[in-house]
């Protein structure tokens, strides 16, 4: 909803945002959750568990914001998975930006890293929470692909980590046919 004063409503914007946060939060710990589950993934910790194999520059494209799951260097606890704000040490900058797509400014290419169908923030997590916030469904990003020994889907959780670790490290030192490696389903670390 735009009442015509960009600064007024990107200060609505996050309001509702945070409320959105919180309710979020609260519902997460009645559904007995575990709380990981709405934290966003760490690149580096990802890619370690995965292992590296490769990487490589896709320049600017657009992307689906669902698909952005993770950061690469941001502090823990400014923005939620949604990419919701989840402190107020966010409302300056983020009514900011958001006061500017209001006024139609264009916007710059964030910048991610892609690991499989995920995609990890290294700049412009503000502009991806304000772009959720006003019901955007893809972004503009300049897109560096990094090709891992194992795959990642849209489920991996930060809880899956060691997991995936133990996973990758037994595939490196057992060499097993396509076949046998498909029937082997890893459960406890």
């Amino acid at each position: 909803m735009s009442t015509g004063f960009p600064e007024a409503d990107a200060k609505a914007d996050f309001a509702r945002e945070r409320r959105r946060q919180a309710l979020s939060s609260i519902a997460s710990r009645l559904r007995h959750e575990p709380d990981d589950v709405s934290v966003m993934l760490p690149f580096e910790e990802v890619v370690a568990a995965l292992g590296r194999r490769s990487q490589r520059d896709l320049g600017v494209q657009r992307i689906p914001l669902a698909s952005i799951v993770g950061t690469v260097d941001r502090r823990r606890g400014e923005f939620d998975r949604a990419f919701r704000p989840a402190s107020p040490e966010v409302r300056g900058r983020w009514e900011r930006i958001a006061a500017a797509r209001r006024r139609g400014e264009p916007m710059p290419p964030i910048d991610v890293f892609r690991i499989g169908e995920l995609h990890f923030v290294e700049d412009g997590h503000h502009r991806v929470s304000v772009a959720r916030a006003l019901g955007d469904e893809d972004i503009e990003a300049h897109v560096r692909e990094v090709e891992t020994k194992l795959g990642a889907g849209r489920e991996l959780q930060l809880r899956d980590l060691p997991l995936k670790r133990h996973e990758r490290v037994f595939q490196e030192r057992v060499p097993l046919p396509p076949a046998a490696r498909a029937r082997i389903h890893f459960s406890d670390e």
